[in-house]
């Protein structure tokens, strides 16, 4: 929806990162890729990593570890933003989208 939303704001002449900042959730390669060409503004990501993290966690608790801790409301993962100033960080994710 955001990528919609950046197309109709260029239509409407509008510039993306000056007079309207758009963003949105999902590292698609659409989404980097516009990021990546000033086309939009930033990007929400990186819960496909949470998997992983609840794999290490799972792992950790079956070894006898305290990896799940009762009451404890502080988050496990935390989501990154990706945007102009950090997209050559995350360019593996153009390169190789599987």
């Amino acid at each position: 929806m955001a990528l919609g939303v950046a197309d109709i704001a260029n239509e409407q002449g509008k510039t993306i990162n000056q007079n309207i900042f758009i963003g949105g959730f999902d590292w698609t390669v659409e989404a980097l890729q516009a990021i990546k060409g000033n086309r939009y503004t930033a990007s929400v990501g990186g819960h496909f990593m949470q998997v992983a993290w609840a794999m290490v966690k799972i792992y950790d608790h079956n070894k006898g570890k305290a990896a799940f801790t009762i009451g404890s409301n502080a988050p496990s993962y935390q989501l990154q933003l990706i945007d102009r100033d950090n997209i050559a960080d995350y360019q593996v994710l153009l390169n190789n989208p599987d």
